[in-house]
């Protein structure tokens, strides 16, 4: 960002907004508490349960063809919420990054979907809605299952 001509205090004041474009779609954590002894996301610490809200899970859910979905990481997880959802009720131990936001369309309907309310977790509120897939996003691209979409 300094490259870009920004001020210290600019940059300092963007980094404290929790929201900036790192300028790749790397997931930087937030707070190095959010990590165990070998440097690594402790889920099981900070969202037991695979983040989900006891009494709030459906499993075996179909989500159905044409029904838009989103994510921030790679294309290599599982999880993905409705679009629309803030980032704060996602509970992500991350820095909010544009550049690691993914959009997709679901083309053929998904089966064995668990749905659930995001519980708290990272500091964050939580309380939105996440679907656990059956596969990670890449696999269900090669599978003709999603695609990507602006």
């Amino acid at each position: 960002m300094f490259k870009e001509g920004k001020s210290f205090d600019e940059v300092k004041k963007i980094v404290e907004s929790g929201r900036y474009t790192i300028g790749t779609d790397e997931l930087v954590v937030r707070d190095s508490k959010f990590l165990d002894a070998d440097g690594n996301i402790d889920w099981e610490k900070w969202a037991p349960n695979g983040g989900r809200v006891p009494g709030t899970i459906k499993e075996n859910q179909t989500i159905s063809s044409g029904t838009i979905m989103d994510r921030y990481g790679s294309q290599w997880g599982k999880y993905t919420s409705p679009v629309g959802v803030p980032y704060e009720q996602r509970a992500l131990p991350y820095i909010e990054n544009l550049n690691a936001y993914h959009k997709y369309e679901v083309l053929k309907p998904i089966n064995n979907v668990t749905i659930s309310e995001i519980a708290p977790a990272f500091e964050q509120v939580g309380g939105g809605i996440q679907f656990e897939l059956p596969y990670n996003i890449k696999k269900l691209k090669e599978l003709g299952y999603i695609k990507e979409i602006k």
